[in-house]
């Protein structure tokens, strides 16, 4: 990794500290955070106070929004990341550097989440977002032969109870979505709703106040 490359990394790793929740209720775990130059496309990028609405960020929050979390419907992006973590919610890239896709780097271990890096955040539900992120929980959970014969668009809205500790992990629940930039696709081709996924995770918190 080069200099700029490590710089790059340390700026989006302190926007990602200001928001972590002291608990992590619900990790959202994507593919991987937007090239530097794109970088208010990043969720937690606050230095200005509205999101693109065709970003992974603005389209995670509508979705959420519709699914039943109304209090997660606010114009204002800082305060959106606030009750966001307030929530317990966060957003972790399996991917957690800004790396060119395909390149020797992007596939190295190196720049991955590690189960360590899994414990250490200790959710109690993760959200698996997008064919990366399932790549990594299907090294995870080996175990589970559903989802190591799935694919994302076919586990997308399924839900997996956890009923022990794998690998000294507590998480209690696996979400499955397609990456909500990729919804469109999904819905189009496979007729299946974006929002699933979403409203599961609704159901799973119902006595969440939000």
């Amino acid at each position: 990794m080069t200099p700029k490359q490590n710089t790059d990394c340390e700026i989006y790793e302190k926007y990602r500290r200001k928001y972590r929740p002291q608990k992590v209720k619900v990790l959202f775990l994507a593919e991987a955070p937007p090239p530097p130059e794109n970088i208010e496309n990043f969720i937690y990028y606050d230095e200005k106070n509205s999101m693109n609405k065709n970003a992974l960020p603005a389209i995670l929050q509508k979705l959420l929004v519709d699914a039943g979390f109304k209090c997660l419907d606010i114009r204002d992006w800082r305060k959106f990341l606030e009750k966001f973590r307030d929530l317990g919610f966060y957003l972790e890239d399996t991917i957690k550097c800004p790396l060119e896709k395909g390149g020797e780097e992007y596939q190295s271990a190196k720049y991955k989440i590690t189960v360590d890096d899994l414990r250490e955040i200790n959710p109690e539900i993760i959200v698996v977002m997008g064919s990366k992120a399932l790549e990594f929980i299907k090294s995870v959970y080996k175990s589970y032969s559903i989802i190591a014969d799935g694919a994302i668009t076919k586990l997308h809205g399924s839900v997996i109870k956890l009923p022990d500790k794998v690998n000294g992990l507590e998480a209690k629940y696996l979400v499955f979505s397609v990456l909500p930039t990729a919804c469109q696709f999904l819905r189009r081709i496979l007729d299946r709703p974006c929002i699933k996924p979403f409203k599961e995770l609704r159901s799973i918190l119902k006595d969440l106040e939000c």
